[in-house]
């Protein structure tokens, strides 16, 4: 049984420098400037170009998990790791809203504008596209998801926001109390990196702030989301694909962490990626890593005991019925 793939719809290339020094990010908070100030103070530091693509989904009934995958998964404790020292492609995933890097500029500092901070080409790709009249989206008009992939993006800065600073300030920079920090602790959390490594990063909207019960057709939409976005990482990728993510749409949308994390290494069998990495942050959420394993294994079992394959709608139905809640957002 076989997939079909997510369809490539648009490319674009960018000259960093040159984007940088036309379209800088627009930055409407003081800790915000001081941070981009800290991380990237002059254009001159991008180098080179960065490659942009945009995907459509393929239809939800023609995507299947395969009877066998071969791939790795790994839970870590951590935040965001960005490897460089070997031979794999590694992608990460950008927890997105529909409008691609919409608050980085806001008060915000959970996962997708920490990625962008660290990334600032990134902010400057989004004042492009508003520069031309409309913003880049991770689904179409009619919700049909859209990924969006960013290939060979410099990471100018590495930033700290759960360490405890000093006495004063223990309170760490993730989510909103990034704003109510002392500038200098900002600053403080910057390490640059000189010179530049480079990353790969692929921006999907999950499903967002459902009441009670999962209904199946939220559970689709997550399945068939994740699962083009991975695709279009396979089609980018030469080498080994290597998926970085954690607990999508598990913040401020109140996702369930053991379901998001289903779907996801779901989706790493449908694009057939060669590994996944979950960083979960700390050993609660990788016991959530450990048990949606177990609970997937168990599903491929019972659904497909000959190999042969499993539909997404009957690895969809089986989800549904497995009674996952919404919770409520973290306010981040």
């Amino acid at each position: 049984m076989t997939a079909r793939e997510a369809e490539l719809l648009n490319t674009w290339t960018f000259d960093a420098r040159a984007l940088a020094m036309r379209f800088p990010p627009v930055l409407r908070v003081p800790n915000k400037q001081a941070l981009y100030r800290a991380v990237c103070s002059e254009p001159d530091h991008h180098e080179g170009d960065v490659i942009v693509t945009r995907w459509r989904a393929p239809p939800f009934a023609d995507l299947a998990v395969p009877g066998t995958w071969s791939g790795t998964v790994a839970a870590r404790s951590t935040w965001y790791e960005y490897p460089t020292d070997d031979a794999s492609e590694h992608w990460h995933l950008n927890f997105a809203s529909r409008s691609v890097f919409l608050a980085y500029g806001a008060a915000a500092f959970a996962q997708d504008e920490i990625q962008v901070a660290e990334h600032p080409i990134l902010a400057s790709i989004r004042e492009a596209f508003l520069g031309e009249g409309h913003a880049l989206c991770t689904s179409d008009e009619s919700r049909v998801p859209t990924p969006v992939l960013f290939q060979n993006v410099q990471r100018l800065a590495a930033i700290a926001t759960d360490r405890d600073f000093d006495a004063a300030w223990s309170a760490g920079l993730y989510g909103r109390r990034f704003v109510e920090a002392p500038a200098e602790v900002v600053v403080d959390a910057v390490t640059r990196i000189r010179p530049a490594s480079r990353s790969n990063i692929v921006a999907i909207e999950a499903p967002a702030n459902g009441r009670g019960c999962y209904e199946l057709r939220e559970i689709e939409y997550a399945l068939v989301a994740i699962s083009s976005a991975f695709q279009a990482v396979r089609a980018c990728s030469p080498a080994r694909a290597i998926l970085h993510t954690g607990f999508w749409g598990c913040g401020a949308y109140g996702g369930d962490r053991i379901l998001m994390t289903l779907v996801q290494l779901a989706a790493a069998r449908v694009a057939g990626l060669d590994g996944i990495v979950v960083h979960a942050r700390d050993r609660s959420g990788v016991d959530d890593v450990e048990r949606a394993v177990t609970a997937l294994a168990t599903i491929v079992e019972v659904l497909d005991p000959h190999h042969e394959g499993i539909p997404l709608r009957d690895l969809a139905d089986t989800l549904a019925n497995m009674g996952f809640v919404w919770g409520d957002g973290d306010g981040n």
